[in-house]
C-alpha cells in the first residue's frame, strides 16, 4: 500500500515477530504452550515498553495480529491458551494505551470449537470489520464488501453500523457507498 516497513522496523517503530516460525518449546524440547504463549506476550510487552519509553508524546501503539489461524497453529489447536493469550493483549489495551487489531479468516474455522473462540471475540470486540464478496454474486467494477459494526462497550449494542462496497486497485483500495457506483 506504498508504506515501507523496512523504514519503519529501522527507526524501531515497528516490531515483528513471525507467527509461522514460533515453536513453544520447554527445556526438554517438548511443547509448552502456555510457557509459549507467556512469553510471546512479554516480547509484545518490551515491545510496547521499548517504544513508550522514546516516544513521550503519549502516542497510542497498535498491536496486530495478521490471521488469527497463526496463533492456533502454534497453540497446535488448543483454543483455551489462544483465549486466554488474547485476553492478557486485550488488558493491554487499558493498561498501555493500546489498540488491538486481529486478522481472522473465518472461512478456514470449520470446528465448533474455533467458531466459539470467534464468537467470543465478536463478544469482546469494540469494533468488527468484515469484509466480504458481495452476496449478489461478482461484478466487473465492484471486488466486495465491507461491513463496520461500532459497539457502545465490549458486548454491548450496536451503536454504529457503516457497510461499503470496495475495489481493489493496483497501488490501494477504493472505497465507496452501495449503488452509488455505475
Amino acid at each position: 500500500m506504498g508504506c515501507n516497513l523496512s523504514v519503519q522496523r529501522n527507526k524501531n517503530k515497528l516490531h515483528f515477530i513471525d507467527l509461522l516460525n514460533l515453536e513453544f518449546l520447554d527445556e526438554k524440547g517438548e511443547n509448552d504452550r502456555e510457557i509459549g504463549f507467556m512469553d510471546l506476550y512479554n516480547r509484545i510487552l518490551r515491545s510496547i515498553e521499548a517504544i513508550r519509553s522514546k516516544d513521550n508524546n503519549g502516542g497510542w501503539t497498535t498491536i496486530i495480529i495478521d490471521d488469527l489461524s497463526h496463533l492456533e497453529i502454534a497453540a497446535h489447536g488448543s483454543v483455551k491458551h489462544v483465549l486466554d493469550f488474547l485476553q492478557y493483549c486485550r488488558s493491554l489495551t487499558s493498561e498501555m494505551d493500546c489498540f488491538l487489531v486481529i486478522l481472522n479468516h473465518e472461512d478456514i474455522h470449520s470446528s465448533d470449537e474455533a467458531l466459539q473462540m470467534l464468537s467470543h471475540l465478536d463478544y469482546i470486540s469494540d469494533i468488527l470489520i468484515k469484509a466480504e464478496t458481495l452476496s449478489t454474486g461478482i461484478a466487473a467494477d465492484v471486488h466486495g464488501q465491507m461491513t463496520v459494526i461500532i459497539k457502545d462497550a465490549p458486548g454491548g449494542l450496536i451503536k454504529k453500523l457503516h457497510s461499503f462496497q470496495f475495489k481493489v486497485k493496483e497501488n490501494g483500495v477504493e472505497f465507496f457507498y452501495p449503488g452509488s457506483r455505475f
